[in-house]
């Protein structure tokens, strides 16, 4: 019976032994399966954050274009409103000369007009006078 019982303690033991080592491969094929899993989540996690990254960078990279254009609008506005500016200063420059012009044009023509009518006064008052004197003239005639 000890044979048996040796048999049986051998065939416990193998038995143990087997379940053991099945028990081991199985943990290390969970532990691979595992593995591999963390690895699969991994490179998802990766991927996303990649595709986050790069919608961000692109977000930011129409940011910055958006800021670009408006900047060249606001650039291109100012320039506008320069020119007008100055477009605006020559008017007012050539309007401000052509009233001086005018203005001088009108003060040339009163004193013309002031000096003509000075020497239509003085041939007036030279006629009267010279009409005063043939009358002057003719009355000492006649009185003589």
């Amino acid at each position: 019976m000890q044979c048996f019982s040796n048999i049986s303690f051998f065939l416990v033991y193998f038995l143990q032994n087997k379940i053991f080592f099945f028990k081991r491969e199985e943990a290390a094929k969970q532990w691979a399966r595992r593995e591999q899993e963390w690895d699969h989540e991994k490179d998802l996690r990766e991927k996303l954050m990649r595709q986050v990254m790069d919608e961000r960078q692109e977000q930011v990279m129409e940011k910055l274009q958006a800021l670009k254009e408006q900047q060249q609008e606001t650039y291109q506005r100012q320039r506008a409103l320069i020119h007008d500016m100055e477009q605006a200063r020559k008017y007012d420059l050539i309007e401000k000369q052509k009233q001086e012009k005018e203005r001088e044009e009108k003060k040339q023509d009163l004193q013309r007009q002031v000096k003509d009518f000075f020497i239509y006064l003085l041939r007036e008052i030279i006629e009267f006078f010279f009409l005063r004197y043939q009358l002057f003239n003719k009355n000492e005639h006649n009185l003589d």
